[in-house]
């Protein structure tokens, strides 16, 4: 899914917008990702999706492992992720 974008930033009524059709035309998984729109989707999908129940839809995230240098990192960017997406 391209994020809708709007003077460079993510626009969120767009994004509520294109989540809100796939919701209700069956399509719940979303993908995101450390990386994406410099950082800013995670933020951005976590925000629209909490209009939903949590167990109505997937979210796919990716970890960033060009990030990974130690075992700790793993933890340390998923704990991150989470945040991210809440």
């Amino acid at each position: 899914m391209r994020l809708p974008m709007r003077d460079g930033k993510i626009d969120m009524v767009e994004l509520d917008k294109m989540v809100e059709y796939a919701m209700e035309h069956g399509a719940n998984y979303f993908d995101t990702a450390y990386m994406y729109v410099d950082g800013k989707s995670e933020n951005a999908i976590g925000e629209i999706l909490k209009k939903y129940p949590r167990e109505s839809f997937i979210l796919a995230d990716k970890c960033p492992a060009y990030l990974v240098n130690s075992p700790s990192d793993v933890r340390k960017l998923c704990e991150e992720q989470l945040k991210n997406a809440k």
